[in-house]
């Protein structure tokens, strides 16, 4: 495996996982349940001939698996060339997992069997003492934590749920310069199905009929991967006044993306659908004061830090637009720049026919450039 790669099994491939890893614990335990049936005579016939090879005949009144894993020889007599044959009462080989205990040094062996209950016996109380902490302690507890990242937390309940998460209802957020943003719900996990997509750490926000749904690596703290979905959400749902000032405006049907870290750059890659995209025009004498795309869809991919758009597609005034762009620092969206061209493939429909007739020229051809920031964007029309 190459240096700085996770391993990751193929998404098609995760529910195969799963029944497959079923199907060996079905198997196993069918192998045992028949292993432990299994008649002396077949159990002899399969363990002569192994003997043989290494120079040994054996022969046996009764054998028997024993459980987990084991065989029991009784009556045995065991004959080796030129030598007579040795009678014993009973041989019994197993593997047994208290034997791992014997790479600890002989004097701490029992120490570390105490150890390991103790440790067993605190995990279990620390869980029966989390799972009933009152909200203030839990809260008292995340709140510096998120302070020392610019941000501010309060809820009205705070809950630890099993078997490793926290549930926070009636959430508010608080960033330094901007309104407070009001959450129904965020709970924050780490659930061992993740693994098979190797994001096991999972964040999960509602708010009325949106939510978000984040996973993550297993070291959450840091990840180095993760996956997105988000639906619901719209320009009101932010804690940015300039959408309701400005005019633009968007309603996410629903975004998925896939991301990953290597050696401090951000990639990633996804699509998303739109209820609609709104941007204002602001040029002075027009009829058109705002451009509304509806039924938008797209695929991206961010590369260092500016976002690609090789693919866009929507509905404008009755006609079908498309294009591409790019969003130059959209990790920081006030410092953003971003350039789409989108052609409307019927200038002629709608209202911005109105701009044909009163432009006294031979335009047949209309795109619709949208630039500025991600919290501010402007469009303006361009006919050729």
């Amino acid at each position: 495996m190459a240096a700085g790669k996770t391993p990751r099994i193929p998404e098609g491939l995760r529910g195969r996982a799963i029944v497959a890893i079923g199907a060996l614990l079905f198997l196993a335990s069918l192998c045992s349940a028949v292993a432990l049936t299994l008649p002396p005579d077949a159990i002899l016939s399969t363990l002569g001939p192994v003997l043989r090879r290494h120079g040994a005949d054996l022969s046996a009144q009764d054998a028997r698996f024993v459980f987990p894993a084991g065989i029991r020889l009784s009556g045995v007599t065991l004959s080796f060339p030129g030598n007579p044959p040795v009678a014993l009462d009973e041989v019994v080989a197993s593997w047994e997992w208290t034997g791992l205990f014997r790479w600890v040094p002989e004097g701490l062996r029992g120490r570390a069997i105490v150890a390991i209950g103790a440790l067993l016996f605190l995990a279990s109380l620390c869980s029966a003492v989390a799972l009933t902490l009152p909200s203030d302690a839990i809260l008292s507890t995340l709140g510096p934590v998120l302070r020392r990242h610019g941000a501010d937390l309060s809820a009205q309940d705070a809950r630890f749920v099993f078997p490793a998460g926290i549930r926070l209802s009636g959430v508010t957020l608080s960033f330094p310069g901007n309104p407070p943003v009001a959450l129904d719900e965020v709970v924050a996990s780490w659930e061992w199905t993740g693994l098979f997509r190797w994001a096991p750490a999972r964040l999960r926000v509602r708010k009325g009929a949106a939510s978000a749904d984040l996973r993550f690596s297993p070291a959450f703290w840091s990840p180095g991967s993760g996956r997105v979905l988000l639906s619901g959400f719209s320009s009101s749902d932010l804690p940015l006044s300039v959408f309701s000032t400005s005019g633009a405006g968007f309603s996410i049907r629903r975004i998925e993306a896939r991301w990953n870290v290597r050696a401090g750059k951000v990639a990633a890659n996804g699509a998303g659908t739109f209820h609609f995209l709104q941007v204002p025009i602001p040029t002075p004498g027009s009829p058109v004061r705002d451009a509304r795309i509806e039924g938008a869809s797209l695929s991206f991919l961010i590369r260092e830090r500016s976002l690609l758009i090789p693919k866009f597609a929507g509905t404008f005034e009755g006609s079908q637009v498309d294009g591409t762009g790019e969003i130059k620092e959209v990790l920081s969206p006030r410092l953003s720049t971003m350039t789409l061209h989108l052609r409307i493939q019927n200038p002629f429909a709608g209202r911005v026919g109105l701009l044909f007739d009163m432009l006294s020229k031979n335009a047949k051809n209309v795109t619709l450039r949208i630039v500025g920031t991600l919290t501010a964007p402007k469009g303006e029309f361009q006919f050729f």
